[in-house]
């Protein structure tokens, strides 16, 4: 009787304490709430209940009895989400000191969030949408072609690269740094997320391009590089063990007389045209031959003529003394 007790007491202890932990309200985190500032007010997007209705209200003291809060009936955006917002009347009963209030919000007539911290200065402005807009361009370039030739075994191998060519600016000196993105890493992360953000469509989800866009911005400040090279010839050359299809990064640092500065960044991927030609190596060699000692031809011709004429004028002349001495017989 008295296991069977202590067991009864056990679980009513469980069964008030999952009454309480289900009536709580949830504790929201920053990290699932965004915020972005339009021209006239703020967009404030809560992920777990941007497919629900839901009514809000804002306090400056978080230990504010609920009964004090004006509870507001949510807005949807142009994508249908559900959103709390922040309008000129709202931001200067609750915002207006430090731009930092409290929210709650209820569902079906409970209280889902306590006293959550806004902070308004945390807002995805149009700044940064613009500046990551105006990544690749802020500081110009064009590409261009190079050609690499390498002669092994008679056969050479011309390489067609491309490289990456400042065009200057009057006053400024560049720097740069290329990095290649290893798998799994914030740089292969970021060389994503700019090939995404380049693939926005208008009918993709403005609130998903904008947590894109404030991403990239993000990675962008936290992956500038702290060490530079110095541009020579206004000139970058593609590394010369990047392979076809490799992706790579190129930061971009111009600086003034002032010291002021201006970043960027480029996204490469490598495209590497190959040609081979077999060239037949031409080897010079001189070779001195010793002739025999001979006649021309045409000497041994005269000769044998002379002995021959020789020969007839001998016997012409025997002849004659032949029939000389016959003659005086």
């Amino acid at each position: 009787m008295e296991k069977l007790l202590k067991k009864s007491l056990v679980l009513l202890i469980v069964a008030i304490a999952t009454m309480m932990l289900l009536q709580f309200p949830v504790k929201a985190s920053e990290e699932d709430t965004n915020i972005v500032k339009t021209t006239d007010e703020y967009l404030i997007y809560k992920q777990e209940i941007l497919n629900e209705s839901f009514k809000f209200a804002f306090a400056k003291d978080k230990n504010v009895s609920e009964q004090e809060l004006n509870f507001i009936n949510s807005l949807q955006d142009n994508d249908g989400n559900n959103i709390a917002y922040v309008n000129e009347e709202i931001y200067n009963s609750y915002f207006l000191d430090s731009n930092i209030s409290y929210m709650w919000i209820q569902k079906n007539n409970e209280i889902v969030v306590k006293a959550q911290e806004i902070n308004l200065n945390n807002a995805i402005t149009q700044e940064t949408i613009n500046y990551v807009s105006n990544t690749t361009k802020r500081i110009a370039t064009e590409i261009s072609e190079e050609s690499r030739e390498e002669v092994i075994d008679g056969v050479t191998k011309e390489t067609k690269v491309d490289t990456l060519n400042i065009i200057p600016e009057e006053g400024y000196t560049y720097e740069y740094k290329i990095v290649k993105p290893e798998e799994g890493s914030k740089n292969a992360e970021f060389f994503a997320l700019s090939e995404e953000i380049a693939n926005i469509t208008e009918e993709t989800n403005s609130y998903a391009n904008i947590l894109k866009l404030n991403d990239f911005y993000n990675l962008y400040n936290s992956l500038m590089p702290t060490d530079w090279d110095t541009v020579e010839n206004n000139t970058i050359k593609e590394p010369e063990e990047t392979v076809e299809g490799e992706k790579y990064l190129i930061w971009l640092k111009a600086t003034n007389a002032n010291g002021d500065e201006i970043t960027d960044v480029q996204f490469m991927t490598c495209q590497r045209e190959e040609s081979e030609e077999y060239i037949p190596e031409v080897i010079e060699q001189k070779t001195t031959v010793k002739l025999p000692v001979t006649f021309d031809i045409n000497i041994i011709l005269w000769i044998v003529f002379a002995i021959i004429v020789i020969a007839i004028v001998v016997l012409l002349i025997v002849k004659n003394r032949i029939a000389n001495k016959n003659k005086k017989a």
